[in-house]
């Protein structure tokens, strides 16, 4: 059964199914890319063909097909991975500056552990929402969290990238925290005795790293990049003005400035401290300003993986197996709140960029809320001369 429509003919074939075709303004007859299922859906493949037609905008259906083809072979080509080596090459901060070298270690890590393997083949478009919840929650399952929330975060900003520059027409990391993990372990602040047991249970040329730590509060990376120069025992002063990292696989030795602006700062030693970490460098022969204060067997720059084993044996012997070296920064940062620093002040010998970040010890300080109540209960004795 044949029939003529308003636009080009119909033709109902043996099997049951419609065949349309139409002649084109260049005179060469086009039938539909196959046969329909109904004739409604025929109709409808004309009734598109003639608004292009209407609209000046018909070119022949073979060439929109190799130019469709041609596209679908483009976006194929386009995958997530070629995408996210340019993202990681053109990154910048918020101030528009390069990145650390550490941060950029971390992106890299990410991506070749754990994004590349699930979403590097993948054009860019079929990365979907159910596709990420189920990446993410393997993390999960597989008990490593933690870098499954730095992964996604990771993910999740190159994707939104991708989204700015138009490439997707929407984020598919959506997912409600997925970016952050469940505290496994809470910080731990020693007490003066606990960190005095901690330091003897250390070996000697650990002693004024691990007081520099617990009671000045440098990061590990802080004190891996101080030098000789840097240290002035006189007054008491640490100079910090670089940081000494490893980053990559296979790990290079990177130095740089601070975590921030006021990580480049001058932190005074308690004077015992300062007195330990003359006695270390007095062992220290022939030393240069230039020379690193502390050194592995090869001469270059600590890490935090250089004094793992003896703080995890010093740290179990007083009864606290399990502290990690960043728990000596937290130990700082408590012990100065209960000595009475300002948040200012707390915030510029710490280097916090975020004063919200030091003003969480002078609220949390047990030692210092225990004066507090202590003061309290003197206030309330009927016998301490309060006004009635």
């Amino acid at each position: 059964m044949a029939g003529k429509s308003a636009f080009g003919n119909l033709r109902k074939l043996p099997s049951g199914r419609w065949q349309a075709r139409y002649t084109g303004p260049d005179l060469v007859t086009y039938r539909g890319p196959s046969t329909f299922t109904t004739k409604g859906d025929a109709q409808a493949w004309l009734s598109v063909e003639r608004a292009l037609i209407s609209q000046q905008r018909w070119t022949s259906p073979l060439v929109r097909a190799a130019e469709a083809a041609k596209e679908v072979e483009r976006r194929r080509a386009s995958t997530f991975a070629i995408y996210a080596e340019q993202w990681i090459e053109g990154r910048v901060t918020t101030r528009g500056k390069a990145l650390r070298p550490s941060t950029v270690a971390g992106y890299r890590n990410a991506l070749d552990v754990h994004i590349l393997p699930a979403f590097g083949t993948l054009p860019l478009d079929e990365i979907n929402s159910a596709v990420v919840r189920h990446w993410r929650g393997q993390f999960a399952v597989r008990g490593n969290d933690s870098a499954g929330a730095k992964a996604y975060s990771v993910l999740k900003a190159i994707l939104q990238t991708a989204e700015d520059d138009e490439l997707i027409t929407r984020n598919p990391c959506r997912l409600k925290g997925g970016g952050s993990t469940a505290k496994v372990r809470e910080s731990v602040a020693l007490s003066p005795v606990e960190l005095a047991a901690l330091v003897d249970a250390m070996p000697f040329h650990w002693q004024a790293l691990t007081l520099v730590s617990g009671w000045c509060g440098l990061r590990i990376g802080e004190a891996a990049g101080l030098r000789v120069g840097d240290v002035d025992l006189t007054t008491g002063a640490l100079h910090i003005r670089q940081t000494a990292q490893y980053v990559g696989h296979p790990a290079r030795l990177v130095l740089g400035p601070p975590k921030s602006k006021r990580g480049i700062r001058i932190v005074h030693m308690p004077d015992h401290v300062t007195e330990a970490l003359g006695t270390y460098l007095g062992t220290k022969a022939g030393t240069h300003p230039k020379d690193f204060v502390w050194t592995r067997g090869d001469g270059q720059p600590i890490s935090r993986h250089t004094t793992l084993k003896a703080f995890q044996t010093a740290t179990a012997s007083i009864g606290r197996a399990g502290m990690v070296w960043h728990d000596l920064r937290h130990t700082a940062n408590t012990l100065a709140a209960d000595a009475g620093a300002t948040q200012a002040t707390l915030q510029a010998r710490m280097g916090h960029a975020d004063p919200k970040v030091s003003a969480l010890y002078l609220h949390t300080s047990q030692a210092r809320d225990q004066a507090l109540a202590a003061a309290l209960s003197r206030m309330a004795d009927p016998g301490s001369g309060r006004r009635r």
